[in-house]
């Protein structure tokens, strides 16, 4: 069965932090952890961003959703392929 942990929160919340130690005890547990980067820096480390108006924040939420969830479509079909 999969399962999925979301972590949300603002710059230096502690996601990263937290991420890290999800995966320790897991992987210790004898769990694969996967980790789907974050989309919204990721779009914003390679310059589409909403704050210098390279699109609008609803727009950037858009695109943040829709590779968000195409990188999710990617990972399901990897843990389908790897359980075959």
């Amino acid at each position: 069965m999969v399962r999925r942990i979301v972590l949300t929160g603002g710059p230096g919340s502690g996601k990263t932090s937290v991420l890290e130690k999800i995966n320790q005890i897991y992987t210790s547990e004898g769990y694969k952890v996967i980790v789907v980067p974050e989309t919204a820096t990721e779009l914003m480390n390679n310059g589409i961003t909403f704050k210098d108006d390279s699109v609008s924040l609803l727009d950037f939420q858009e695109l943040v959703m829709r590779l968000q969830l195409a990188k999710e479509e990617v990972v399901d079909r990897a843990i389908q392929l790897s359980n075959s």
